[in-house]
């Protein structure tokens, strides 16, 4: 028998590939040898045995006179007696015929009892289901028997009522004709009317009837045409019935119902004040129930609108789940979040980076040896990657949370299918958080730049100035504010957040909350001076920027800049904060501020007031 390990050992990359206890090659990039290379590496495994029997055959000086075997890993063994070599086969190839014959027949036993096992597992599973869906059956008989004896009491009662309305009654004749008077008969109408709305009340919410479902219920008395008609009932008291000094006073109609139900509308009649029947129209009937989409066709007022075909689509009836699915769904969310170290789904971009991704050349023709690291392979969500992890995931489901798909067999094809689904829902929320953060990455660069293009501005003017105005030994108010421009930074500057419009840009500031309001006038003045003196200069003009009012300006939620003098701080900020945190913020001694420039005001430009 020819041993592959030691082929393979030989090679750590063609060794990580083959499977001995399958015989198979598990990554792609190994093809399997051919018969030709299997015959090549059988005859140099049989030469390189040969070889070494021969070396092993040799007498050596203490082994000479010795009746004891060399060792030797073929199949016999060389004994040395007297100087004589004598071959003779080893009876270890017996001895491991006879213990390959032991362990097939253990292992034909091994079988026999798993397959005795499952199949009387089988059977008490099959009994219970059998008891289960005879237990079923029957209490789904009780439940409809009960409902028919509920209709039939009503029906009774029905029929009772209508006994005692006079024999020539209209309604006691089955006749369609009007009453002669409204107020002899009201009482005995409005019961009917209140008899008649509880069957149907009954009737709608009776359990509805599945096909292979036997129905018990004895056929109704009163079918549709049979009933009492509809034009001598009043209304029943309800929400659009209002009671005001014993008359009854009924709202508007309902056209978008009256619209829906012509058939229910158009039999009953306009009550006035007076209690008197106006002309036949349709009138305010709302059941005291949800309307069955599925049977009623969809309102626009209730209907969602295709933008793309102009019609309006039908809503899905209401989806109706077993209580277990809440929990089960819940419990299979939790343990995916869990396999990938989340905690909510928008955390998926995390997940991404600690390695919870396999890339696509290799999820084709692998298989995932466990759950530990979960890395499924976001680029192809129905290939064989996935669906193995699906099989996985599901194993160690079961294992977990027995009680959720304990005999229930199709609970395992919904778990597989509910983990897909997840896998999609999840790879929708990577989607959108990279493109998330693409946008932020972007808005974040060019704020930065205008922070940055705003700092060079004013620095830029109070180096200017201050070498300008030293001939004139004046340089004192702009040196200090060259030094605030500098104590401030590029991160002290406000930013902008621009917003599209039809032909221009809106420009809205960010607001500082922690900066003096002393600190944003000379940052304001200082602008002033340099849009009315070096931006009128020749050359390429500013771009005219678009500042509407918008009310308040939104707050920065860039942290504040530690170690600047204590007047740099706006009061009502800095008194929020804790011990620990001015501590942290480290405040230093107040510093001049040249307050008094303020004095000579310029005329604010269509691109002054940056800061706020």
């Amino acid at each position: 028998m020819i041993n592959f390990n030691r082929f393979l050992r030989k090679s750590p990359r063609n060794c990580s590939a083959y499977n001995s206890t399958s015989g198979r090659f598990n990554s792609p990039q190994f093809q399997q040898p051919d018969d030709e290379q299997i015959a090549q590496v059988v005859a140099r495994e049989h030469s390189k045995l040969e070889q070494e029997l021969e070396a092993q055959a040799r007498p050596s000086c203490h082994q000479r006179n010795t009746h004891k075997p060399l060792p030797c890993s073929g199949a016999y063994t060389v004994f040395k007696a007297g100087g004589l070599e004598r071959r003779n086969f080893d009876a270890s190839s017996q001895l491991t015929l006879q213990a390959d014959q032991q362990i097939a027949a253990k292992m034909a036993l091994y079988r026999k009892g798993v397959q005795e096992q499952i199949e009387h597992l089988l059977q008490e599973k099959t009994l219970e289901f059998q008891v289960a869906q005879s237990t079923f059956k029957a209490q789904r008989d009780e439940n409809a028997s009960q409902w028919a004896a509920k209709i039939e009491a009503v029906e009774t009662e029905l029929r009772k009522t209508l006994a005692l309305l006079p024999e020539e009654h209209p309604i006691a004749q089955g006749d369609n004709r009007e009453p002669r008077s409204s107020k002899s008969t009201s009482t005995h109408v409005r019961k009917s009317a209140a008899v008649a709305d509880g069957i149907l009340k009954l009737r709608q919410n009776t359990p509805r009837r599945t096909n292979h479902q036997q129905s018990v219920r004895p056929s109704p008395v009163f079918s549709a045409s049979s009933l009492p008609p509809p034009a001598a009932l009043p209304l029943p008291q309800g929400r659009s019935l209002q009671h005001d000094q014993h008359q009854h006073h009924f709202r508007a109609p309902d056209e978008a119902f009256s619209r829906r139900h012509p058939e229910v509308t158009a039999q009953y009649p306009r009550v006035t004040a007076t209690g008197t029947t106006a002309p036949t129209g349709p009138l305010d009937v709302r059941p005291q129930r949800k309307l069955n989409y599925d049977v009623v066709p969809a309102h626009p007022n209730r209907a969602s609108l295709d933008f793309r075909s102009g019609k309006f689509l039908v809503p899905r009836g209401e989806q109706k789940r077993e209580d277990v699915i809440l929990p089960l769904q819940k419990a299979i969310r939790t343990k995916m979040q869990e396999l990938l170290g989340i905690e909510y789904d928008h955390f998926i971009g995390d997940a991404i980076r600690l390695g919870h991704s396999t890339p696509l050349e290799l999820s084709i023709g692998a298989y995932p040896s466990s759950l530990i690291p979960f890395r499924p392979c976001w680029d192809d969500l129905k290939g064989e990657w996935n669906q193995a992890l699906g099989d996985l995931f599901l194993h160690c489901f079961k294992l977990e949370h027995p009680e959720l798909v304990q005999n229930l067999a199709q609970r395992e094809a919904y778990i597989c299918k509910h983990f897909h689904q997840r896998l999609r829902t999840l790879r929708v929320a990577l989607d959108r958080q990279a493109r998330n953060a693409q946008g932020r990455i972007t808005a974040m660069g060019r704020r930065s730049e205008r922070r940055r293009a705003i700092y060079d501005k004013r620095e830029t003017w109070t180096v200017d100035n201050q070498q300008a105005l030293q001939p004139s030994k004046e340089p004192y108010p702009i040196l200090l504010l060259y030094e605030m421009v500098k104590l401030l930074g590029t991160d002290g500057m406000s930013s902008e957040s621009s917003e599209e419009m039809a032909d221009a840009k809106l420009y809205a500031v960010v607001e500082k909350n922690w900066r003096h309001p002393d600190v944003i006038r000379l940052l304001r003045w200082i602008d002033a001076h340099w849009t009315r003196n070096v931006g009128r200069s020749t050359g390429k003009p500013f771009h005219e920027r678009l500042r509407l009012p918008h009310g308040k300006a939104a707050v920065s939620l860039r942290f504040p800049i530690a170690g600047l003098p204590r007047n740099f701080y706006h009061p009502g900020w800095y008194n929020t904060l804790s011990v620990k945190q001015k501590q942290r913020l480290g405040a230093i001694d107040e510093t001049p501020l040249p307050l008094y420039l303020l004095q000579y005001d310029i005329p604010p430009t269509t691109n002054a007031g940056l800061d706020h």
